[in-house]
């Protein structure tokens, strides 16, 4: 079920080595934040739609790990 996140970790790192890890780790949180607000409206209007907008989330979810490393690294 967390194959959002895991789609991201490590194109996570690469984008914030390349972009900037404030500016991967921000829109990281911003689609992180948007999915969730989604979440209840998703959950009452079906289950494939909840299913979807929570791969969302662990989109935005899997930058936030290797965008936090590369800013603490530097």
């Amino acid at each position: 079920m967390c194959r959002g996140y895991l789609a991201t970790q490590m194109v996570g790192g690469v984008w914030a080595d390349k972009h900037g890890a404030k500016r991967v780790l921000g829109l990281g949180v911003a689609w992180w934040s948007v999915s969730t607000v989604l979440t209840p409206l998703a959950a009452r209007t079906s289950l494939p739609l909840l299913l979807a907008v929570r791969a969302c989330m662990g989109l935005g979810e899997g930058v936030a790990f290797p965008a936090t490393n590369s800013l603490l690294s530097k």
